[in-house]
């Protein structure tokens, strides 16, 4: 039997070659004979790697109220480093060997013997003396800024992201409105000069950390610490990967950071052994206390309900990117024996062995991660013109009241929702009335009243901006609260990829206070819109007063929705989108359902449409029914027909499907179709 080591070094060098030949992960300037411990990531690493920082990005910050996001720059004013203790503290112990020329750290736990002594023996050449004494190694990469090479313009590559959090805290603690406790989150490059790098993507020059740096009042830092320990094994859980694999390791006295107090590691198995991929440390006020002294500003904080005045205390939570991704590639790594693969090949008789990364169980439906994370982008339809190119106001909408501020006021397209973009549908409405508008959204009834009916091909802007006002008047003053005016544009907004979409309205937020009550918003019709859609209707079956008071009761609750502080907005909108795909028969995220609402257990509301997570039986209004779902593969979307009180929309019998890591690059085939459910109890 083989020693563990030289096992290890076998199958890590069938990582190696199987992540090059799929396209994972290339050597750096591999024409050149490559660069020591840089990495380039191909197509397929290059997604798993996006969609690992995205899922760790939205359980940070799109899912939590209470954390903001930043990317700070690399290059940071030298004295960063010298408050932070880099420059002078950032070392490793290097020994060289005089005979191989090789370079070690003197804590190495291959070398044998005292480095400096005579009875140290070099772990290359196994010369006995050859090795120097220890001398300290900064690990800064160093540069300069300007054309004059000179100590003053001397600047370094940040070894770490936590340093940029740090100086923006107080930028962002005044611009977000936040309260203590409360945190900030970045994804970014950092450069270590390291002496020994290696094991792969594990130990390189240049990584990519995940970071979140969480600030509290002095006294609960122990409790935020076993909180973020446990949120962050439920997110590595999360990932799919394998709990066996998976340990904490606490630091000792000597392995303890100085700026630390407390530090955890969570450790995976890899083939060369139990190693570190993500840390939780207590970092007390180290770093802020460091940085007011050194810049000579106040960064304590205020409590507003006690008045009093202390240094927050620091939570950080650090994950590197890419040994995360190294994580699931080791944790999906297989090899399997194939017969006869050999002989087919040309060799001699016997089995085979082919290594191939093969899905296991738990990505999908992994704890504590929103489903809507799994494979959002991966796969993205070509047809979803929102997600290829997302204007920037789209990007920064739907923010959560409680975390100002708002996009700015002006027009833009981020507060357009997938049922303000309605294409034509050729079949008979529910009142077999010929061609329509498809609705995903909710409908909101009107009376007639004294309302000019507006059923024309045609309609003057005059005529519409006349119908909009009476509507305005008639708005009830408990919805009104906040709407500081409804406008008539005679824009058209088409769909930049689909013709026979257009966008009839949208709701503007302007500035405000930070508290929802005080949300001020303006919403604009688009009368062009209103007027291509009519034409593509054809004929004089456009209802004008209908589909105006449907856009502005749809703009009204999205203004509700903000005052109202709804702190899952921003999913419940990606869902809807989503839904909008399903209904187009665009690609779709198989679990976009689970960001809805929520009305029971294994049921979910999306604008209309309603979705039962279930299997053969199951319950509606009371009701047991029996669905004929033999066969069927899965994930599967099936729309029921024959329930005794159906809802306004679909109602969809979901069949999920076990997920696997492979979810995090390629988004699984949806089975889609219509089923007529029997009743059970008659």
């Amino acid at each position: 039997m083989p020693p563990p080591s030289l096992t290890a070094d076998k199958t890590m060098e069938k990582l190696v070659s199987l992540a090059k030949r799929r396209g994972f992960v290339f050597q750096s300037s591999e024409i050149y004979g490559g660069l020591g411990s840089v990495w380039d990531y191909g197509p397929l690493g290059v997604e798993l790697k996006k969609n690992i920082k995205e899922r760790w990005w939205r359980s940070m910050v799109h899912e939590r109220h209470d954390i903001e996001g930043l990317d700070a720059a690399i290059l940071m004013h030298p004295k960063v480093w010298e408050a932070s203790g880099h420059v002078s503290g950032f070392t490793d112990p290097l020994v060289d060997c005089k005979q191989c020329k090789n370079r070690f750290r003197a804590d190495d736990p291959k070398i044998k013997g005292t480095p400096g002594q005579p009875d140290a023996q070099c772990p290359v050449c196994g010369s006995k003396g050859t090795l120097t004494a220890p001398r300290q190694f900064n690990l800064m990469f160093k540069t300069f800024m300007g054309p004059v090479e000179e100590q003053a313009a001397v600047i370094y590559l940040r070894p770490e992201t936590a340093q940029g959090i740090y100086v923006n805290y107080l930028n962002v603690l005044q611009s977000s409105r936040q309260k203590i406790p409360f945190g900030i989150a970045q994804i970014g490059k950092a450069f270590r000069n390291e002496i020994t790098p290696g094991n792969f993507i594990f130990r390189t020059r240049e990584f990519e950390q995940m970071e979140m740096q969480f600030f509290v009042k002095p006294g609960s830092e122990t409790e935020w610490f076993e909180t973020w320990r446990a949120e962050r094994m439920k997110w590595v859980e999360g990932l799919g990967v394998r709990s066996e694999k998976l340990r904490w390791h606490q630091h000792d006295k000597d392995e303890l950071a100085h700026y630390a107090t407390d530090a955890y590691d969570i450790q995976y198995e890899f083939p060369f052994g139990w190693h570190e991929f993500e840390g939780v440390h207590n970092r007390t006020d180290f770093d802020l206390s460091n940085h007011q002294k050194h810049a000579g500003k106040k960064l304590d904080y205020l409590d507003p309900k006690t008045n009093e005045r202390f240094l927050p205390y620091v939570v950080e939570t650090s994950a590197g990117a890419d040994r995360t991704t190294l994580v699931v590639l080791c944790d999906a790594y297989r090899e399997e024996a194939v017969q006869g693969e050999e002989a087919a090949e040309g060799g001699g008789g016997g089995a085979a062995r082919r290594p191939q990364a093969q899905a296991f169980a738990g990505a999908a439906q992994g704890g504590g991660v929103s489903a809507r994370e799994q494979g959002r982008h991966a796969g993205a339809g070509a047809h979803d013109s929102r997600r290829l190119t997302p204007p920037l106001q789209r990007l920064l909408r739907r923010r959560r009241l409680d975390r100002p501020p708002l996009p700015a006021a002006g027009r833009g397209r981020h507060a357009v929702r997938h049922h303000d973009r309605r294409p034509i549908d050729e079949r008979p409405d529910r009142h077999g009335s010929g061609p329509g508008h498809t609705q995903a959204g909710s409908r909101g009834e009107r009376a007639a009243g004294d309302i000019p009916e507006g059923k024309a091909r045609g309609l003057r802007l005059d005529d519409f901006r006349a119908i909009v006002a009476r509507m305005e008047r008639d708005i009830p003053p408990e919805f009104a609260g906040g709407v500081v005016g409804v406008e008539v544009s005679p824009k058209t907004v088409p769909d930049p990829v689909r013709a026979d979409i257009y966008t009839l309205g949208e709701c503007i937020p302007l500035e405000w206070s930070g508290s929802g009550a005080d949300l001020q918003s303006r919403i604009v019709l688009y009368h062009g819109s209103f007027q291509a859609l009519a034409r593509l209707a054809g004929g004089g079956d456009f209802d004008w007063r209908t589909e105006a008071w449907e856009t502005l009761t749809h703009e009204l609750r999205h203004h509700l929705e903000w005052r109202a502080n709804v702190t899952a907005l921003e999913a419940y909108d990606w869902a809807g989108d989503q839904n909008f795909a399903r209904h187009e028969g665009m690609p779709f995220d198989p679990v976009f359902y689970r960001s809805g609402e929520r009305i029971a257990d294994g049921v979910w509301k999306v604008d209309d449409d309603v979705f039962l997570e279930g299997g053969a039986e199951l319950v509606w209004h009371g009701r047991r029914y029996r669905a004929p779902i033999a066969g069927v593969r899965t994930p599967a979307f099936l729309a029921l027909d024959g329930l005794a009180e159906p809802p306004p929309g679909d109602a969809v019998l979901v069949l999920p499907r076990r997920g696997s890591l492979f979810d995090l690059w390629r988004r699984p085939k949806v089975t889609e179709g219509i089923v007529r459910v029997e009743p059970v109890d008659g």
